[in-house]
């Protein structure tokens, strides 16, 4: 196809503070790649946007499936969701006590938003307050658009 530019399972990502290593998940917007090379702040390398790849994981428990988050602070996957960006499924389990595991990145982007609690609202003004609750945290996460 004419206008192709490429398949997209690999992007140019440019090195923040620190750099990268090679094999270090990075966040670019709301999707996590895996660095293919290392480099120096501000240099160019190539990541992967998808495919299995074993990483550094928090001190969670993972069944084979769960849905992994990337804790950009901790360098490291988890499974709380939380304040963390959506990376893919865990391809097999690991133990608590084991200190990677192999995630399956998602192909596209997924977007999550934080958790709403079940409305126990008794009139109409606090259904309202839960409701506009739910449409600021679908904003937040960029589900909804603001205006």
């Amino acid at each position: 196809m004419k206008n192709e530019i490429q398949s997209g399972v690999r992007i140019l990502v440019t090195a923040g503070a620190g750099g990268i290593t090679v094999g270090d998940p990075v966040v670019v917007g709301n999707k996590v790649v895996i660095a293919m090379a290392s480099c120096l702040e501000n240099e160019t390398v190539v990541a992967m946007t998808e495919g299995v790849f074993e990483v550094d994981k928090a001190t969670d428990a993972v069944s084979q499936g769960d849905t992994l988050f990337y804790d950009a602070s901790a360098k490291k996957m988890t499974k709380t969701a939380a304040g963390n960006i959506p990376a893919g499924y865990a391809f097999k389990s690991a133990q608590s006590s084991d200190a990677t595991v192999q995630v399956d990145l998602y192909r596209y982007s997924k977007l999550v938003a934080a958790v709403q609690a079940d409305s126990t609202a008794s009139t109409v003004a606090g259904a309202v307050a839960d409701i506009n609750a739910l449409l600021a945290k679908l904003k937040a996460a960029g589900i909804m658009a603001n205006k």
